[in-house]
């Protein structure tokens, strides 16, 4: 992978937020589950839930704060991640179960919601929560972890060790989320009394290459949907992402691994079907761009003419 590809992909992973679509309903039910001295805390993507501060200024009862606060990413609250304290699971804060409801029919994206059981008072989980959004690269470049992203917490909980996974995860006991198909997955994980992550996570340079290659299909998608909305207007996210997915291995086959030309690749796949560079035209094409040093975006072009 080139120098510039991993750029972008890294861009992806550590700052953009991704799109898709389920319903949150399931998610009070399964949190509801056991009794304690448990709170049930809602992690959102203000990014990808507009709105979510009005709503939130209507209710008295709903304690909440952005991670953002006292950074130097303070003034960003349209992007920040806002923890909320839904209450206890026995007795839930008044307002709790109806702002889920209205999460399912706000939030652009499913993945902008990340759900945690936790014995922590409000403000010790924020602080906790804050520490977590510093991590560090191979090269000591500081990164914003979007781990409340719940795509890139899933990857992250891959890639780490068992350690770095423990460390991450002891500030609560279970995590909840939704992924791309609107399915629930929890994860039980042990809470510990005292909070051992103090430094920013550090990322070894073969994690660092895991966490790019597990967002690269839904970076791709992104931008399909963002360049040819019209394309995949009829395909949910979940969709999508199995088509890109299945696109991916033949345009790594082919060379082409810059994400601008990937995502055409894969919106020509959904013009021609994802079999389509057997075909002798494209093939060729595909052939003489690698030998003459060509993009796809050439290919396209010579294959376009010699239909005309």
């Amino acid at each position: 992978m080139s120098a510039q590809s991993a750029r972008q992909w890294r861009a992806v992973l550590f700052e953009v937020n991704v799109i898709s679509e389920s319903v949150f309903d399931v998610v009070w039910r399964s949190s509801g589950a056991t009794s304690g001295p448990e709170r049930v805390f809602v992690l959102v993507d203000h990014a990808g839930c507009s709105g979510l501060l009005a709503r939130l200024s209507q209710s008295t009862s709903l304690r909440w704060s952005s991670l953002f606060q006292d950074s130097t990413e303070s003034s960003a609250i349209e992007v920040a991640p806002i923890l909320i304290d839904l209450g206890s699971p026995d007795i839930p804060a008044s307002g709790g179960k109806r702002l889920l409801a209205w999460l399912s029919e706000a939030c652009s994206s499913s993945n902008a919601v990340l759900v945690m059981r936790s014995t922590r008072a409000h403000e010790e989980l924020s602080a906790s929560l804050k520490r977590r959004l510093d991590a560090l690269l191979p090269d000591d470049m500081p990164v914003l972890l979007r781990y409340f992203d719940s795509r890139v917490f899933v990857s992250l909980m891959q890639t780490f060790d068992a350690q770095q996974k423990a460390a991450f995860c002891c500030i609560a006991s279970q995590w909840l989320w939704l992924d791309r198909g609107g399915k629930l997955r929890e994860m039980i994980t042990r809470e510990e009394t005292e909070d051992v992550l103090h430094d920013p996570i550090t990322f070894s340079v073969a994690q660092q290459a895991q966490l790019i290659e597990s967002c690269e299909a839904d970076a791709v998608a992104q931008e399909v949907v963002r360049t040819a909305p019209d394309l995949c207007s009829g395909l949910s996210r979940g969709q999508l992402h199995e088509l890109v997915s299945a696109c991916l291995p033949a345009a790594h086959r082919h060379g082409i691994t810059s994400l601008l030309m990937q995502s055409l690749f894969c919106m020509v796949s959904l013009e021609h079907g994802v079999s389509f560079h057997e075909q002798a035209s494209w093939l060729d094409g595909l052939t003489a761009a690698r030998t003459q040093g060509q993009d796809f975006a050439w290919v396209v072009q010579q294959v376009e003419r010699s239909l005309a």
